[in-house]
């Protein structure tokens, strides 16, 4: 158990991740990287080879057991793939602390199912992350259940904001989130391999493709979040008539892109529904 001078000190939050796979482990990582004290966190993961291995990486106290991990935590992060998210619930529920707060990663699992696995009167949420939590620049999106009260919402807000920005949503936009937030950093990883590729083509050796792509992509996501204008007005600045920009969007366009980008996300999201229809019943 985490130590009782964490457990009397409210400025403090002791974590819990269950199941720390990627999602997980970025989550853990950006957590640590924002100075949450490794002696406040437990860890559960799978095999016991996995759990030694996060152990020694982090200095956090890691194993394979669940609810051992949940043990003395204030806010229990459940990142188990969908399909276990009801079993893991069910072990945690119990070795909570009273107030202690239950955090569901999954995507598709609706929130009246976990908070049903958790156990009658457990506080509870939803968030939609990325493992861009690894480095502080995550958007997450957070569904409050029935009996999160304002200080514990705050305390879960608080927490996910150490990793990056975050909203409140309503759950009937998390498909919708899932699939832009969850789903996206896929979209600009794939780009980006696509783009490194093409400036190999172009004579570029592999090494300095990649970087300026990565830089690139950085700078330009970086003025997005920053300007007063939106990506097409930001894109038109670029895209001079008769220029490189132009001629390259115009390809763009033409092979279809912007209306591929539509049914990827289309796609994503009505995966999510499908999900959570079948994990309401599992």
């Amino acid at each position: 158990m985490i130590s009782t001078d964490a457990l009397h000190d409210p400025a403090r939050t002791r974590v819990a991740v269950i199941g720390a796979g990627h999602l997980g482990e970025a989550v853990l990582g950006g957590l640590l990287r924002a100075g949450l004290p490794a002696q406040d966190v437990a860890v559960s993961a799978l095999p016991g080879e996995r759990a030694q291995a996060l152990a020694d990486r982090y200095g956090v106290r890691a194993g394979t057991d669940n609810a051992a991990a949940a043990d003395g935590a204030d806010i229990a992060l459940v990142a188990v793939p969908p399909s276990v998210v009801p079993a893991a619930a069910a072990e945690i529920g119990p070795a909570l602390p009273e107030g202690a707060v239950a955090v569901s990663l999954a995507a598709a699992v609706p929130l009246a199912r976990f908070e049903e696995a958790l156990g009658p009167g457990r506080p509870a949420a939803r968030a939609m992350t990325n493992t861009a939590a690894a480095v502080g620049r995550a958007m997450t999106a957070l569904v409050g259940g029935i009996h999160l009260d304002g200080a514990a919402r705050a305390r879960v807000g608080g927490l996910f904001s150490r990793i990056g920005s975050i909203a409140w949503v309503g759950e009937e936009a998390m498909d919708a989130v899932t699939a832009v937030a969850g789903s996206g950093p896929g979209f600009l990883y794939h780009l980006a391999a696509a783009m490194a590729d093409a400036a190999v083509d172009q004579g570029l050796p592999p090494g300095e493709a990649r970087a300026a792509v990565a830089q690139t992509l950085y700078g330009a996501a970086s003025l997005l979040r920053e300007a007063d204008r939106g990506p097409a007005e930001l894109a038109a600045e670029v895209a001079t008539p008769g220029g490189t920009t132009r001629e390259a969007l115009d390809r763009l366009d033409a092979r279809g892109v912007p209306e591929a980008v539509a049914e990827a996300v289309a796609a994503a999201a009505e995966r999510s529904r499908r999900l959570a229809e079948g994990a309401g019943h599992i």
